[in-house]
């Protein structure tokens, strides 16, 4: 009834703009019937298989015609129900490959400053980049990983993915060192904030590595030298990848590596200065944003 009273909406339709079929509010209103005609179908295939399971034995799907045909009824439901399928896969997927990108940049800063097993890991910056370095900082076996960030929704999706979080309100450099004995053996700049900057290098214990991944807005940023000279501090610049995707690939099909939480909101793409406005602000307990592209 629904299929045909579609089917007879449809002609009325086109016959209500003059006869023509290739109007945009015509091929609109055959692709909601397409929409209407494939649910049907699927609809009256699924109550047509429950009803013949109940009343057909498992050899009469060989042997009999009617076996034949509800075999078939079967395949046809699921050749229906794939390209639906293959919508909701790709979605996935570009979910994935947004995640792989972040990832593949936090396993090139743990490479560039040797995370080993083990060792304390400071992360200034809880955002998709900091939690990222935080992922694969545990992927190569570090002990204590301590993210420092400002928004509570960020710190708390930190403690949700298994990491510590400390606020930057208080002295977190002197919180981070309580934490870790004197220091750690590797920390992590991710908020592109030279004040963030300046609590890395403080953080990290004598004859540590420090990498910094953040930009700033600034050409030029003061660092305390004689700090850094008196601990021999080693620091890395970390600019976006290299060669890390493989990698990526890798950890995220691992056990350690749930980056769902990261990606907080979604927007379609009509949306995207909203989406921007959002992210450049970090209101709305924002840590990473997707345009979905429709």
């Amino acid at each position: 009834a629904l299929w045909a009273g579609g089917l007879l909406a449809l002609l009325a339709h086109a016959l209500r703009a003059g006869g023509g079929s290739d109007g945009p509010d015509t091929a609109l209103a055959a692709r909601r019937f397409s929409a209407l005609a494939l649910w049907c179908f699927v609809a009256m295939a699924i109550s047509g298989v429950l009803n013949a399971l109940v009343r057909i034995q498992l050899p009469d799907l060989v042997h009999t015609s009617y076996g034949w045909l509800l075999v078939a009824k079967v395949l046809a439901t699921g050749f229906r129900i794939d390209p639906q399928l293959r919508s909701l896969r790709d979605v996935a997927v570009f979910v994935a490959v947004d995640h792989c990108s972040a990832e593949c940049v936090g396993i090139h800063a743990a490479r560039l400053a040797a995370v080993a097993e083990g060792e304390a890991v400071v992360i200034f910056g809880a955002g998709p980049i900091g939690l990222s370095a935080a992922v694969a900082a545990r992927c190569r076996g570090a002990g204590r990983i301590v993210l420092v960030e400002p928004v509570p929704e960020r710190r708390e999706i930190a403690r949700e993915m298994g990491f510590e979080s400390i606020d930057t309100a208080s002295n977190p450099v002197h919180e981070v060192r309580r934490l870790t004995d004197g220091g750690t053996d590797v920390a992590f700049e991710a908020a592109g904030d030279p004040q963030a900057m300046a609590w890395t290098i403080a953080a990290v214990r004598p004859g540590g590595r420090a990498a910094i991944i953040g930009i700033p807005a600034e050409d030029t940023i003061p660092f305390d030298i004689h700090a850094m000279r008196r601990s021999e501090l080693i620091v890395y610049n970390c600019r976006r990848s290299n060669r890390t995707l493989a990698e990526a690939i890798e950890t995220l099909a691992g056990p350690g590596a749930d980056m769902t939480r990261i990606c907080t909101h979604r927007f379609p793409v009509a949306e995207c200065g909203r989406a921007f406005d959002l992210v450049s602000r970090r209101a709305d307990g924002i840590v990473k944003a997707m345009l979905m592209l429709d």
